[in-house]
């Protein structure tokens, strides 16, 4: 005698219910199993790339803009202190095609007295070995970074850099010059002591073989005395009645929060492109000092802007100088 089965009794759609209930809870703590498992395997996957670059001594880091920033740390040669943490001085060097003279540039930085400085360099587009010879040194060297940008020119280099820089103080560096011996050290001291916004400064100049010694060329980097504690404008009058005038954004340490609130930069796609910065620089600033000591090497070499024939876009720049300010 077979029995027949009511599909419609109460008691038998309780129990298919119940069945369902078991199954979707089954279901949602297996989901929720997985999602946890493969949570874990994206952090051990993270965990172990982050090794693998600091193995390396390596972080590379990509933003926006085209930039791609390599900060090459030897944390061997630091011991219980982060130097980077409490950088002074931010030296900002744009560079292009100076593979005869970046590494001179580089050592002259840091072989100086003091040592809570980082060197930011920004290899324009490079097409020698420049770019080369900084990964090489910042590979042993962890206050150097070093940032890569198709072409731009120098303005926009160092406006680059300056997004970057940490240093309580700003100095800029040219790729083929140097700083005296114990330059920086001296700088820091004096603007600690003055408590200045802008350190002026003189430039020891030298010229490369072929060359032809140029006096013109030697005074514009050094004026004939210091003169001391003033306003910008004090400065840029005296220095203008005194046939002094030189418009290098290398010959000045600035304080980094103060050229910030001011919003000064350089003006990109011009040459001639300190002259206006710098102006700028002494029409704000109410506390400055000049010494007329030679902190900065200067080489004249040739295929320079500054020593090339006028052309259009020379007398364009200058005549968007004279417009911005």
């Amino acid at each position: 005698m077979k029995l027949k089965l009511n599909v419609n009794n109460p008691k038998i759609k309780i129990i298919k219910k119940g069945i369902n209930n078991q199954q979707n809870i089954k279901k949602i703590s297996f989901l929720f199993l997985l999602k946890k498992i493969l949570y874990l395997i994206v952090i051990i996957f993270f965990v172990i790339i982050s090794k693998m670059i600091y193995k390396n001594n390596i972080i590379k880091i990509f933003i926006k803009d085209n930039y791609d920033i390599f900060l090459n740390k030897n944390w061997k040669n630091i011991s219980n202190e982060n130097i980077l943490n409490k950088v002074k001085i931010s030296i900002i060097i744009p560079v292009y095609n100076t593979e005869n003279f970046i590494e001179e540039s580089l050592f002259s930085v840091l072989s100086q007295s003091i040592r809570e400085i980082e060197i930011i360099c920004v290899n324009d587009g490079s097409t020698d070995k420049s770019k080369e010879i900084i990964k090489k040194i910042a590979s042993i060297q962890n206050r150097i970074i070093l940032i890569n940008q198709v072409n731009k020119g120098v303005s926009s280099a160092r406006n680059a850099a300056l997004k970057f820089a940490i240093g309580e103080y700003i100095l800029f560096l040219d790729p083929d010059d140097m700083f005296r011996s114990n330059a920086l050290n001296d700088l820091l001291n004096i603007a600690k002591k003055k408590k200045v916004e802008v350190i002026y400064f003189d430039a020891f100049v030298f010229f490369m073989p072929g060359m032809n010694y140029d006096i013109g060329k030697v005074n514009y980097y050094r004026r004939n005395k210091s003169y001391g504690l003033m306003s910008g404008k004090d400065l840029f009058s005296n220095i203008i009645m005194n046939e002094n005038f030189s418009d290098s954004a290398c010959l000045m340490m600035i304080k980094r929060t103060w050229l910030n609130n001011n919003k000064i930069k350089f003006i990109e796609g011009i040459i001639y492109e300190d002259c206006i910065f710098s102006l700028q620089v002494m029409m704000k600033s109410n506390y400055t000092n000049h010494l007329n000591e030679q902190f900065y090497i200067y080489r004249i070499r040739a295929n320079l802007i500054m020593n090339n024939k006028i052309k259009f876009i020379n007398l364009d720049s200058r005549i968007i100088d004279t417009k911005n300010f």
